[in-house]
């Protein structure tokens, strides 16, 4: 018998800023978890921050960095 954390569930998604197709491989007992409520940090840890974030919002890593830059980042360039 297969355990269920041994299986993967594959979640697909398009970027809604570039278009960009991605596609983020999560155990089932966590994306479980996460679709049951739990917080996607507590649910999935061993899934990089950059991915769970593809699977709130759907934005690619790349276009994080370019379109949700901190302010404080946008302070420094001015001084």
């Amino acid at each position: 018998m297969v355990e269920t954390s041994e299986i993967k569930v594959n979640v697909l998604g398009t970027c809604p800023l570039c278009g960009k197709e991605w596609n983020v491989s999560v155990s089932a007992s966590e994306y479980a978890e996460w679709k049951s409520g739990r917080l996607i940090q507590d649910a999935m840890p061993s899934v990089p921050a950059e991915q769970r974030e593809m699977l709130i919002t759907g934005i690619c890593p790349e276009c994080w960095d370019k379109y949700m830059k901190p302010l404080d980042d946008e302070d420094d360039e001015t001084e």
